[in-house]
């Protein structure tokens, strides 16, 4: 930063053009992808959903959230629902950051994602079919695990 309060480009941001990156919006959503891609191979699956949805690769956040919520339904810890991680109806005024528990992320993206169009398009139908189901299943396991097994079998 100068004195008169203008911002200096950095070491990097001088040498775009060195490294093909032409503009300063793919820059950012090439270090952003990058450290996405570090989470998700970190195990850090939550930092992973919220740096690809900033890098608008909205695909791979639907990739993520099945991926997560199938483990989620596949856990036999009975740990579920302990007070971080409960399961609750998504609150329409949460933010992604707020949300842990992949079941309700993946309510609250779909939700979000559906009403956008132009980012609903970008996602492949077989990750938009699979989410709905897991979202389902995880419901059905819900129900089971709290012992309402009648509504366990009527979750369609």
């Amino acid at each position: 930063m100068e004195r008169n309060g203008n911002r200096v480009k950095g070491a990097i941001e001088k040498r775009m053009k060195l490294i093909k990156i032409h503009d300063s919006r793919d820059f950012l959503r090439t270090i952003t992808e990058q450290a996405a891609a570090q989470a998700d191979e970190d195990g850090r699956w939550h930092d992973a959903v919220f740096l690809y949805h900033l890098a608008d690769d909205y695909n791979t956040v639907y990739e993520l959230l099945n991926r997560s919520i199938g483990d989620w339904i596949a856990s036999e810890d009975p740990m579920q629902f302990t007070v971080s991680n409960k399961y609750q109806e998504v609150n329409p005024d949460a933010s992604i950051s707020e949300l842990e528990n992949p079941v309700e992320l993946g309510k609250y993206i779909a939700q979000m994602y559906m009403s956008a169009v132009a980012v609903y398009k970008q996602i492949s139908v077989r990750n938009r079919e699979a989410l709905l189901v897991l979202l389902k299943i995880a419901e059905a396991k819900r129900h089971f695990l709290q012992q309402e097994y009648d509504k366990c079998l009527s979750v369609s």
